[in-house]
């Protein structure tokens, strides 16, 4: 029989709402994003190796446009970039070596996605969204009133560009 067992989960709290990271079983981890404002913009984050993560992400409530561009180097889509509009109940799987993002289109979306590996600040990766050409026409084609309308984070809106990743 399992031994029942109290924890205290991290809140992360800031301009864009909630992100709480919840530890699981060995090296998943669940992740519970709640975005106030619609036209949130999380990422282009990634961990590079040895502590790539596989992402499994679910809308639990809301709606938005998810963003990955893969950087797998001996891939056939190196460098390319692919939206999905996600809703209430879609989920996407997304493999390990994409940056990835999303911008939420509806306030009070919450987004749960399991990762299937801890998270590594010393192998954590933020890519300027900006700087990768396809992924700002993507949020400008959502956001009517352009960067004006973005909620962003301090550490994304000042991330290293595509450019310096593909260099460092």
């Amino acid at each position: 029989m399992m031994d029942i067992k109290q924890y205290s989960q991290p809140i992360f709290k800031d301009d864009r709402g909630i992100f709480i990271p919840i530890k699981l079983n060995g090296a998943i981890q669940s992740n519970l994003s709640i975005n106030t404002h619609s036209h949130t913009f999380r990422g282009m984050h990634l961990q590079i190796s040895p502590k790539q993560q596989t992402k499994y992400i679910s809308v639990l409530r809301g709606r938005l446009v998810d963003i990955l561009l893969d950087l797998n180097k001996d891939s056939q889509t190196y460098k390319q970039t692919q939206f999905y509009i996600l809703e209430e109940g879609d989920s996407l799987i997304i493999p390990k070596g994409y940056a990835h993002g999303f911008l939420t289109l509806i306030g009070n979306t919450i987004v749960n996605y399991l990762v299937d590996e801890e998270y590594s600040p010393e192998h954590e990766v933020s890519i300027l969204w900006s700087s990768i050409p396809d992924v700002e026409k993507i949020i400008m084609r959502f956001c009517y009133d352009g960067i004006n309308e973005l909620t962003i984070s301090e550490k994304d809106s000042k991330a290293i560009t595509l450019k310096e990743y593909e260099t460092r």
